[in-house]
C-alpha cells in the first residue's frame, strides 16, 4: 500500500509529487534495487558498501528526500544502509503477499531494520547532488506536522521549499497498491 502526495509552496507555487511505499512488489523491488546497487546504478559509495559487506541491506522505501544544509527535495528510495548484527539471528522470511508469489525472493522488509534488531543503522545511502551533505529521508509517518492541540492534521508538511523555504503543503493525496 502507499500513498501519493502533491506538495505545494503557497508562497511561491513551488511543486512536487511522489508516490511513497512499495506495495505489494516490495519482494521483487529489493531484489532489483540490490541487484542495482551491486552493479553501481546508485554509486560507488553503496556499491563499494555492499562488497565490504555482502549481508548488508538497505532501505529501499520510496521517501522524500530534503538536505538540512541547502533544502534541496527530491523523492526516491532512501537506500541507507545497514549492517547485519551479529547477535541477533535472522528470522526466516514468510509470504510477503497473497496477491503475488514472491516467495523465493530475497529481501529484508523495512521492519527488519527498524524494529527487530536484526540490522544495524551503517550510514545514509542518498546524498545531495548540490552540496555533498546527507540528505534527510522523510517518510510517510513523518511527513505531516500536526496541530498537537486540537488533534488533527492541518495540512501542512515538514517539508520546506527549496526555492523559498517556506513550508510546503498537502495539495492533494491518493492512495494506491
Amino acid at each position: 500500500m502507499g500513498t501519493g502526495y502533491m506538495l505545494r509552496c503557497r508562497k511561491c507555487r513551488y511543486e512536487i509529487s511522489a508516490n511513497l511505499g512499495i506495495g505489494f512488489r516490495f519482494p521483487l523491488a529489493y531484489q532489483e534495487t540490490m541487484e542495482a546497487a551491486r552493479t553501481g546504478t546508485f554509486g560507488k559509495t553503496i556499491k563499494h558498501f555492499l562488497e565490504d559487506h555482502p549481508d548488508g541491506a538497505l532501505n529501499i522505501d520510496e521517501v522524500f528526500l530534503q538536505c538540512p544544509e541547502c533544502g534541496a527535495l527530491k523523492a526516491g528510495p532512501d537506500l541507507s544502509m545497514y549492517i547485519r548484527n551479529p547477535d541477533v539471528q535472522r528470522k526466516e522470511q514468510g509470504r510477503w503477499s497473497v496477491a503475488l508469489p514472491f516467495e523465493d525472493a530475497d529481501y529484508v522488509s523495512p521492519m527488519e531494520l527498524e524494529q527487530d534488531r536484526s540490522y544495524v543503522y551503517y550510514a545514509p545511502g542518498q546524498i545531495c547532488e548540490k552540496c555533498g551533505k546527507p540528505l534527510k529521508s522523510i517518510t510517510e509517518i513523518d511527513l505531516m506536522k500536526n496541530d498537537i492541540a486540537s488533534g488533527h492534521n492541518t495540512g501542512q508538511t515538514v517539508l520546506s521549499c527549496p526555492e523559498c523555504k517556506e513550508s510546503l503543503w498537502v495539495d492533494g493525496i491518493i492512495m494506491w497498491d
